[in-house]
This record gives C-alpha cells, structure tokens and sequence, in this order.
C-alpha cells in the first residue's frame, strides 16, 4: 500500500504546527490542500474504465466530506471535525475508500487500480502516452 493519504495526514499535521493556533489560517491551509488532493482524485475517478460504482461512491465523499472553507455554503461539519480533531475527515474518508479499492483488484488496461489516485493518474497518463502497436 503507498502512502498517498498517510502523507496527507503528515502535512495536516504540520499545518497545525505551522498555524500555531490561528484556526482562520489553518482551515484556509487545509481547503487548499483539498482542492489539490480533489483535482487529482477527480482525474483518477474520471478514467473511462474507473468502475462506475467506485466513482460514485469517491465523488459522493467529496460532496460531503470536503470543507468548502472559502465557499458561501461551508460543510460546517467538516470544518468542526478538522478544528477539534485536527484531522481532515475528507482525507479519512478517501484513505478507507482507496483502501478498499485496491483490494478489490480491478484491472484496467493500465494495470491494477490502486489506493494511490496519484498513482493511479500517472499510470494512466504514462500509458495513454505509449505508442500503440
């Protein structure tokens, strides 16, 4: 299993430390942070052959899970799970979901599907670059 989510863990983390109690600060750090990790996670599950169920799922986490900090509609929840846990409960969330992806074994044609979306990307990309024969 890669350390995708545990890495984000880390730098949640450190943003607490970095922040150093500003909750204003530290929430805008992380609703960047999730922009990020959504862009990426939204191009793994946007592959043609991403079983639709397994994308359904992922998206529908995003929907809920996700802060939404610097939107007029904040998941109020999310933002009181990351403030008194420290913790992002969208990256929980996916980690468990990735988690269970992976071991479902899904095939694709460019290999397994992985608990990694940053993986799962880039092999994607490297293979759609490959010539074909």
């Amino acid at each position: 299993m890669t350390g995708f989510f545990d890495s984000l863990n880390i730098t949640v983390s450190a943003l607490v430390e970095d922040c150093a109690g500003n909750d204003e600060l530290f929430l805008s750090a992380v609703d960047s942070l999730e922009d990020t990790v959504t862009h990426t996670v939204s191009r793994a599950t946007g592959d043609r052959e991403f079983p639709e169920e397994w994308r359904e799922r992922i998206q529908s986490c995003l929907a809920v899970c996700r802060l939404h900090y610097h939107s007029p509609v904040q998941n109020r929840t999310a933002i009181d799970y990351l403030v008194y846990t420290r913790c992002s409960k969208l990256f929980g969330e996916l980690h468990s979901l990735f988690h269970r992806l992976a071991a479902a074994r899904i095939e694709t044609r460019f290999g397994l599907l992985t608990d990694s979306p940053s993986s799962i990307v880039a092999r994607r990309d490297a293979f759609d670059a490959e010539p074909s024969s």
